[in-house]
């Protein structure tokens, strides 16, 4: 009968030392499902910055590629106009290289310059 008392103590023991390591896992596994949450929303929070950034840095150099696309397409214009008016290529491009030394020489911007001529 000793040896019966000791079986079934040392399987009680068993049990409560396999239920203490269960708890323990349940636990590590919540702690590590928290950290996910945690990884993902700092992801998340990442990824948005980015684009902020992005966005940030894109729309300034393309609003700065659209103002130059728009300066030469009006240059170009000016010159034909010119060209028309001067009846010559080249005294087209006499008069706007005279234009580009004037506005340089002045404190007017050559677009100011263009339209007045």
């Amino acid at each position: 009968m000793a040896e019966l008392a000791i079986v079934i103590s040392a399987r009680d023991q068993y049990r409560s030392s396999l239920r203490n390591v269960s708890g323990e896992i349940a636990a590590i596994g919540r702690q590590a499902q928290g950290v996910s949450r945690q990884l993902k929303d700092a992801g998340k929070s990442l990824t948005d910055m980015g684009k902020k950034v992005t966005l940030g840095v894109s729309a300034p150099i393309l609003g700065l590629a659209g103002a130059a696309v728009k300066a030469a397409a009006d240059y170009e214009q000016l010159e034909v106009s010119f060209t028309t008016m001067l009846g010559s290529a080249e005294k087209a491009k006499g008069m706007m290289e005279e234009l580009a030394r004037f506005a340089a020489a002045t404190p007017f911007e050559s677009p100011e310059i263009q339209n007045a001529s």
